[in-house]
């Protein structure tokens, strides 16, 4: 999203001066996050979605603020290629903060520019990387089936859990654990940690 909302990896960046790609697809969440992070040389931004195509991809959106005015919050957060995902977040936030009107007076579809996995680290020409992190409101396990494991495998990868069912879930953390990690659950996320000595299954 902006780099900043509920983003762990935001305070880090800041204090180590972490290098990395930043991937958002939002038009106006990726203006935010080049904004929050325009002094920060060594990351790279790429405003697109990751898909298991490379094209283009319809997005289901709303607007970065939608008339609230919150640092810790907004509805663009909630964006995602499903539009069943954008309208049950939509009702539950919008009664939480007192939004009024329809989802549809709202709800925007756009074409965005989708790139694999693969193709977008081997457009930044990245043959390795420490620690993969995912939020992607309820796609992430198709993110997480697009590693290459047997390429490279990152030391930490940290996803949101939360939004997927219990049958992708489940075979999310097994996935982890086939390759070698360790899965710590910190709340609505997973935190995967690779046991670099561990010869069998954790």
């Amino acid at each position: 999203n902006d780099g900043k909302m509920h983003d762990p990896l935001h305070p880090l960046i800041q204090k180590y001066a972490l290098k990395g790609l930043l991937i958002e697809p939002h038009p106006q969440a990726f203006e935010k996050l080049k904004e929050n992070y325009k002094n920060r040389p060594q990351l790279t931004l790429e405003m697109a979605a990751i898909a298991h195509h490379t094209g283009t991809q319809t997005f289901y959106t709303l607007p970065h603020d939608l008339y609230i005015k919150r640092s810790d919050f907004n509805f663009s957060g909630l964006s995602s290629f499903d539009k069943n995902h954008v309208e049950r977040n939509y009702h539950r936030f919008a009664r939480r903060f007192g939004v009024k009107g329809n989802l549809e007076d709202f709800i925007v579809a756009i074409d965005v520019p989708s790139y694999t996995l693969n193709h977008m680290l081997n457009k930044h020409h990245i043959t390795r990387y420490d620690l993969l992190q995912i939020d992607a409101e309820g796609y992430d396990f198709e993110i997480l089936k697009m590693v290459d494991f047997g390429h490279h495998k990152p030391s930490l990868i940290h996803f949101e859990h939360s939004h997927l069912n219990e049958k992708d879930r489940y075979a999310a953390w097994e996935l982890l654990q086939s390759h070698g990690y360790t899965n710590v659950l910190c709340g609505t996320d997973t935190l995967s940690m690779l046991m670099r000595d561990a010869g069998t299954k954790p």
